[in-house]
């Protein structure tokens, strides 16, 4: 018995990698950068002292089709910033992560509000809001953090 072999898969195959490569935009590598963020947030019951390190992993966005200027993902992570009560000295937490997407500048201030709890079973329940605010630079070039840092306050909603 001979069998046939359709020449059609192999040519559609192969079409559809050149088209899938020739519209490809090129692969663009995230970076992170650890920068310093302190502050106290005021508040009920005790204010609390923040420190430690905002991971901020940024992903350069270009569009070459429309021409516009390129913008940069961030990606802000504040799993390594813990509070101190400062009456009880209690442990407070956050696991906040956020994303903000800006146009790409030599230097910026963002602005997120996120949650702290504190550090003990169901502390959840007790969840208070804070502000972190970073000032940063950036590479124009790869959209990469250069340099800065953050501070923690009490919102003002």
């Amino acid at each position: 018995m001979n069998r046939r072999r359709s020449s059609f898969t192999p040519i559609a195959l192969s079409f559809l990698i050149v088209c899938a490569a020739w519209g490809a935009p090129p692969a663009l590598a995230a970076s992170t950068a650890v920068v310093p963020i302190s502050g106290t947030v005021d508040g009920v019951p005790e204010s609390v002292y923040f420190s430690g390190l905002a991971e901020i992993t940024t992903t350069l966005m270009t569009d070459p089709d429309l021409g516009r200027r390129p913008g940069v993902m961030l990606s802000i992570d504040l799993h390594n910033v813990t509070g101190q009560g400062l009456a009880t000295g209690a442990t407070y937490v956050s696991t906040a992560q956020d994303q903000v997407i800006r146009r790409l500048v030599s230097a910026d201030r963002i602005e997120i509000s996120f949650p702290f709890h504190p550090s003990v079973p169901g502390g959840e329940t007790s969840a208070r809001g804070a502000l972190a605010s970073f000032s940063l630079t950036f590479d124009l070039r790869t959209g990469e953090v250069t340099g800065g840092g953050g501070t923690v306050s009490s919102p003002s909603f």
